[in-house]
């Protein structure tokens, strides 16, 4: 019982610092489609800030998504299983919102989460019961929108591109609800 305090305890401090950087974290640099020259000029016109909200924003986004599918097998929870489904539901809708964006940038977004998400949503998984429910909700649910909300705040007011500007906008207060949401299922509440 110790032991899996401990493993329990090592891994959620691991993925608070995971999670806690991903939003800030910069990607590697995206790769521009090369078919049309206005797409590659429109790709070009977005600044490195606009570029690393688009592909934080994405990464999160599967992220997000396959947290919640995992959610959805392992977790007996009405509450979780509720916020999970509409987890998938808002972020793939949110998702193609981005990706249709980032179409008309001509700009190429990642396709999965980020290194430190992988590594996080691989922990998740090989949890099960409480400790899966604690995990989920204080950093898939909790922490990750936490983070965010901030991210597309920040974006409201310091993204360059008007479109990405606008998208930020847009969304920030589904985030919003989604981050109180995870509050009304956090860690207390479990089982429930």
């Amino acid at each position: 019982m110790r032991f899996t305090h401990a493993v329990l305890g090592a891994t959620a401090s691991c993925l608070v610092l995971m999670s806690s950087s991903v939003m800030s974290q910069s990607t590697a640099p995206a790769k521009t489609p090369a078919p049309a020259a206005s797409a590659s000029k429109a790709s070009a016109d977005l600044s490195a800030g606009d570029k690393r909200f688009l592909d934080n924003t994405a990464q999160s986004g599967y992220s997000e998504v396959e947290g919640s599918k995992i959610a959805l097998e392992k977790t007996k929870s009405p509450k979780i299983r509720a916020y999970a489904q509409r987890m998938i539901k808002d972020h793939g809708a949110m998702q193609k919102d981005l990706e249709a964006l980032a179409k008309r940038k001509g700009y190429e977004l990642p396709t999965e989460p980020s290194l430190a998400q992988r590594a996080q949503l691989k922990a998740l998984g090989a949890l099960n019961g409480t400790e899966f429910e604690k995990m989920y909700s204080s950093h898939i649910a909790i922490a990750g929108h936490d983070n965010t909300v901030l991210a597309f705040q920040n974006a409201t007011t310091q993204t360059e591109d008007p479109d990405v500007q606008a998208f930020a906008k847009k969304h920030i207060g589904m985030l919003r609800d989604h981050l109180d949401g995870a509050r009304q299922i956090g860690p207390t509440d479990h089982g429930m």
